[in-house]
């Protein structure tokens, strides 16, 4: 898919490179889970991954991709370039929560002791399944 991809954008395949032919390519390591971008500078919006990286138990990737996407716009027309900072401040304030739990959430699953006591619980009470859900939820999404 990589080749294809490199074929339909020429950019898209200089930046990647011989790695479109690569069949040595079967994972990605290092994901930096947690980590949200608090500070930018004049005309740099950083959105999506470049925002904030949330812990894919969650799978709530994509509505970052989004809630960021629409505040960086709501920011620009209201401030233009120089409103960049201002929006990654408030960006970064609205992950905390959201954040913080999905952290807490990979912890407890990746950790078998913890794993094995939450999981009876959490089938036991859904309620607590649907709350902990809302809690990593960002911008609506």
């Amino acid at each position: 898919i990589l080749a294809e991809l490199a074929r339909e954008n020429p950019r898209f395949g200089e930046r990647i490179g011989q790695s479109a032919t690569a069949s040595s390519w079967s994972s990605v390591a290092r994901v930096p889970y947690g980590w949200i971008a608090r500070r930018t500078e004049n005309g740099l919006f950083r959105v999506g991954d470049q925002a904030a990286v949330i812990p894919s138990i969650v799978g709530d990737g994509v509505a970052i991709a989004l809630a960021s996407g629409r505040q960086s716009a709501a920011h620009f027309i209201n401030g233009g370039a120089a409103a960049a900072p201002q929006f990654q401040r408030d960006l970064a304030s609205s992950l905390f929560w959201p954040m913080l739990v999905a952290r807490g959430l990979r912890v407890t699953g990746e950790h078998p002791r913890f794993a094995a006591a939450a999981v009876p619980i959490m089938d036991k009470f859904p309620s607590i399944v649907r709350a902990l859900s809302r809690f990593t939820r960002i911008g609506g999404y």
